[in-house]
This record gives structure tokens, sequence and C-alpha cells, in this order.
């Protein structure tokens, strides 16, 4: 499985596969170094009922590392793996719920300390925090996500902000992403904040000047 990168420290790659009974099996393979993280995903074309197939990842010596069912609708998003070693990583599809058709799956890499989400966080009570770095009077903060389909919503904390502080929010991509993403900001109520000046609410950057200090 052919991995790229065209944002720093993630690199991805997708492939599809038919499974045509239940002697079938499908085994990609993709190369990782020690200390990568690892998001694992897949999904079967229309989301059908009964299509969720079985996923087994194995370290470069062989040995399983993970396994887990997609769920019913063939969704599958594994959680972070910690990677200890380098060389290539395979992964085994196999059958259930007798379903026999394509199926897609992506790795993605995380490296170099990339933080990356941990599910769920789609609502305001599970929301991963963000660590930040701070360079004079400004901070910032990165983290990776996935994004698996229409409805899905990923929350993150900000921490407490204080009255007079601005907030800049942005999002970059790989270049293969049809993704449109839109970036918001919510008080500790889920109340929205409003975007300076005019700002648009449904595009994938923000400028927010806090009025009142709290979490958000």
């Amino acid at each position: 499985l052919p991995l790229t990168s065209t944002q720093p420290d993630l690199h991805s790659g997708a492939g599809r596969g038919f499974l045509q009974n239940n002697s079938d099996h499908d085994f990609w393979s993709f190369e990782a170094q020690a200390g990568d993280k690892l998001i694992l995903a897949a999904e079967t074309p229309g989301n059908p009922a009964n299509s969720g197939l079985y996923y087994t990842l194995y370290n470069p010596a062989g040995t399983q590392l993970w396994a887990d069912y997609a769920a019913n609708n063939g969704v599958l998003q594994s959680p972070p793996l910690n990677l200890t070693t380098s060389g290539v990583f395979t992964v085994r599809i196999t059958y259930n719920h007798g379903y026999y058709a394509e199926h897609r799956i992506r790795v993605s890499l995380y490296r170099n300390g990339l933080p990356v989400e941990t599910e769920a966080n789609n609502s305001l009570a599970a929301a991963n925090p963000l660590a930040f770095t701070t360079n004079g009077n400004n901070r910032a903060a990165v983290i990776a996500g996935y994004t698996q389909l229409p409805s899905d919503l990923d929350y993150f904390n900000l921490g407490v902000i204080e009255a007079g502080q601005t907030v800049f929010l942005g999002t970059r991509q790989p270049a293969t992403s049809p993704l449109a993403p839109v970036v918001s900001l919510y008080n500790a109520a889920n109340i929205y904040q409003n975007e300076a000046g005019s700002g648009r609410p449904s595009d994938g950057v923000a400028e927010v000047q806090i009025e009142q200090t709290g979490t958000y």
C-alpha cells in the first residue's frame, strides 16, 4: 500500500479490495517507523447493513498487534496504535456477515509526535484537549483528525481563554482529500461564538474575539 505525504508528519494511503467468498482473504502491507501512531480506517461502498468485515494488523515479525470487527455498516476506525518497531506491517481482511463485495481501506501514520484525535470526541463533553506551545504572547496547538462520514463531528478543548484574546482556527488536509472542512468555536455552555468582522461561519478558518473568560 503506497503511502504519500503532503502535510507535515502525516503519511497516508488507501486501497480497494474485493472478497469473493469465505475462503478469500485480502492482505495489505505498508512501511512504518518505530514511534509512528497508526490509525486504520475502512468502509464498504454505500455502507449497506451486514457489511462489516474483520481486520487484523500484524507487525513486521508477524505478531498480531490489533484486531476488530467493523461496524455493521462496514465502517471502521481504529484507536491510535503506537508502533514500536520499524518495517513492513500487514493488514488482513476477512469475511463477516456473508458480505462478498468491495471494501476500502486507509492507513494513516502520524510521525514525530504529531498528536491525533481519540474517538469518540463527537460532543462537547468528550472533546479532546489540545497541548499548546507558547511563543511570546502567542499560543499554538495542532492536532490531526479523521472525518469518515458526513455526520462526523470532532470536538477539541482549547482550555481557559481570557477575555480580550483572539482565537484563530484553521485546517489543512492531504492534497487528495475532497473534504470541505468547517470550524466553529463554542463556549462551555455549547453556545456558538460569532466570528469577527465579515467572517463566514461555514468554512475551514475562523477568527473569534473572546469577550468572556472561560473554557472554549
